[in-house]
């Protein structure tokens, strides 16, 4: 939940400050590794604000695909980018790990002073076996359909107290809320492929409008005050119903599922950006949340 840096009053900040906006790559299906894929717009990041990995006090790595539990895939991309005193950790949400990243971070600012900046990485991989493509019968289409559209990316997001060279957003409101009991209509299984009960998840899309009111009531903001809403991106159908009963115009909701396909915990930072190339000068975004 971001507003532009000009403008806002210091009243509104808690925790972190500022947040870059994200470097993003995506690639074939040629084999690839998980670290050394989310060392790469990480690194990209660092260099566009000329920073190094020793200007680093945190690194996450916020993607489910591993390649092994231990080390932390965080502390093999730190070393990466060379930062190797960076606390490093693995944060494990699914799609949501990038976003509880964030208020993540946030938490850990708060109550550590000395904190100055911290990186997000992403690597999302789907390796052969993570996806079925034996759709035998018309059930199959809404339990194993959703893997068909996810797709290799990579994103890297840094969070800091002071604003960054180039730029960037503040953060002046986070809110994290769960559904566990909703936790079996999408499975990743460590052995087998990745299946989603669709309808089910999609009925669910109801819940969003009064989290969303729920984030911005500290700050007193209300949905019309918002220029642009960035979701994860598991189609564009179901963004259009959210905005339609939130009374949102098409045009403020980010849909690039048609784009890019679904990117899994990539797929926040990559629509960012993806929308941001489409925005006109005449008409900036100053208030973005995102979900």
């Amino acid at each position: 939940f971001f507003q532009a840096e000009d403008g806002i009053r210091d009243d509104l900040v808690t925790g972190v400050q500022t947040c870059a906006l994200p470097i993003w790559r995506a690639w074939s299906d040629q084999a690839l590794s998980v670290a050394p894929t989310g060392a790469i717009p990480a690194q990209a990041l660092l260099d566009a604000h000329g920073l190094t990995g020793e200007d680093l006090d945190l690194v996450t790595f916020a993607s489910f695909a591993r390649e092994y539990y231990e080390p932390a895939t965080a502390a093999e991309l730190a070393a990466a980018i060379g930062a190797p005193r960076a606390l490093a950790y693995d944060t494990m949400m699914a799609c949501a790990g990038t976003i509880l990243s964030i208020q993540q971070i946030a938490g850990h600012a708060a109550i550590t002073p000395r904190f100055r900046r911290a990186l997000i990485s992403t690597a999302t991989i789907s390796h052969p076996g993570h996806v079925t493509y034996a759709l035998q019968q018309a059930a199959d289409v809404d339990m194993l359909g959703a893997g068909l559209t996810l797709g290799h990316a990579a994103s890297a997001l840094m969070v800091s107290r002071e604003r960054p060279v180039g730029g960037g957003g503040r953060v002046v409101a986070t809110l994290a809320e769960g559904l566990s009991e909703h936790h079996a209509l999408c499975r990743a299984p460590v052995h087998g492929h990745f299946v989603s009960d669709g309808v089910a998840m999609f009925a669910l899309a109801y819940q969003l409008p009064d989290h969303w009111r729920r984030v911005m009531a500290p700050v007193g903001w209300d949905i019309s005050d918002v220029d642009l809403f960035v979701a994860h991106q598991p189609s564009d159908t179901l963004l259009r119903g959210v905005a339609r009963v939130c009374k949102v115009p098409n045009e403020r909701v980010a849909m690039v599922h048609h784009a890019i396909g679904n990117c899994a915990e990539s797929s926040v930072p990559r629509s960012e950006e993806h929308t941001s190339e489409l925005q006109s000068p005449d008409h900036p975004v100053c208030r973005l949340l995102l979900e």
